[in-house]
């Protein structure tokens, strides 16, 4: 039990000496885990700290972050399904009938979201947690860095915050569009469509008019957010076509 409760207390601090001979990508997505609140992986991990190689931790961890990005993030599953097949996992893992991250992933499929039905769900995905919001473009954006051939990575100390180009609290500025489309505001404020990240000498943009703010956006080291300012006007169809490239 003192064991168990030493490397339990480990599944949520991703420095924790425990995983000091993983790679850095291994501890990256235990912080991402932490970030996902996905409390229902940690039998999964107890299990696995006592019977994989760390290879296989490793190959584990990557499927685990996928799985609560896809089903439990974007997919809004019902906890309960997640925690007995997670359960049944761990069980697996402990009794020695699952040996490797491959094998973990046959035992999930049945909630592993596939391909199609995760993008039409993410074409629509609203997310009111800013820490979960920043995740999630984040990650986005080392995706599309990596599809415009961009060497260079965004710099782990930056300080990114997080905005949201239809206000949550617009200016007057903003009347025309929303009285075109009243519900316009209640729709889409939270839309991954609608969120960008910023550094922090941007901070200031806050209510400002979408034409105030692409001058910002044009200027910004972040492609995605920097891709916002090519749209002539910014309105439900234009978070839609946002969302659906993202």
């Amino acid at each position: 039990m003192l064991t168990t409760s030493e490397q339990y207390a480990a599944l949520e601090v991703a420095d924790d000496p425990l995983w000091s001979g993983f790679s850095t990508e291994a501890r990256e997505r235990m912080r991402s885990l932490k970030i996902l609140g996905s409390l229902q992986v940690h039998p999964i991990l107890l299990s696995a700290l006592a019977k994989f190689s760390q290879h296989e931790i490793e190959r584990l961890l990557r499927l685990l972050e996928v799985l609560i990005v896809r089903y439990q993030l974007i997919g809004g599953g019902r906890t309960g399904r997640l925690e007995i097949s997670c359960a049944r996992l761990a069980n697996e893992i402990y009794k020695g009938r699952c040996r490797n991250g491959s094998q973990a992933f046959t035992l999930l499929r049945d909630i592993f979201p596939p391909d199609r039905e995760f993008k039409e769900t993410f074409k629509t995905k609203q997310e009111r947690n800013n820490q979960k919001a920043r995740y999630i473009l984040l990650h986005l954006e080392h995706q599309e860095r990596k599809q415009a051939d961009r060497l260079t990575e965004l710099e782990p100390s930056l300080s990114l915050t997080l905005e949201h180009i239809l206000p949550k609290s617009p200016d007057p500025s903003w009347n025309p569009t929303v009285k075109k489309d009243p519900t316009f505001h209640e729709d889409c404020t939270y839309r991954i469509g609608n969120l960008c990240l910023l550094t922090g000498v941007n901070r200031t943009l806050g209510a400002r008019s979408f034409d105030n703010k692409k001058n910002h956006y044009k200027k910004s080291e972040i492609l995605l957010t920097n891709s916002a300012a090519k749209y002539d006007q910014w309105n439900r169809q234009s978070v839609e076509r946002r969302q659906a490239h993202l």
